[in-house]
């Protein structure tokens, strides 16, 4: 059995616990922000973090499995930005559909949302 680990805000900015690491990295953005200088950041520091909670990877670092998670955020956020207005528990419906319906020779996309969003409005017109 494969030891695995999580990257974390600790393990990027090598502090004494979680709370004090993402205390650094805000601080760290809040920096690059004030000084306007995206030069100064760090992208693959950035990358690492983000990447928390979606890649494991072995006691040698080599990653070996990934998640792709997709949200309610994402959903009402897509359907905004098309017009589209929906409640919470509707893009609670698109994303039972997503799973439901996912392809993997296709993925999921941008595209896959607005077609689902569409799926659900269109059930709520028909009622």
């Amino acid at each position: 059995m494969k030891s695995k680990y999580m990257i974390s805000f600790k393990d990027v900015f090598e502090a004494s616990d979680e709370n004090e690491a993402i205390e650094q990295f805000l601080n760290y953005l809040d920096e690059c922000v004030r000084q306007r200088d995206v030069t100064a950041f760090d992208f693959k520091k950035l990358k690492n973090v983000l990447e928390d909670g979606f890649v494991e990877r072995d006691e040698n670092g080599v990653c070996d499995e990934i998640k792709i998670t997709w949200s309610i955020e994402d959903v009402l956020q897509q359907a905004e930005n098309d017009g589209t207005k929906i409640t919470r528990e509707e893009a609670g419906d698109v994303l039972e559909l997503l799973l439901k319906n996912h392809d993997a020779n296709n993925g999921i996309s941008w595209d896959t949302l607005d077609y689902y969003i569409g799926e659900v409005v269109s059930e709520r017109v028909t009622k």
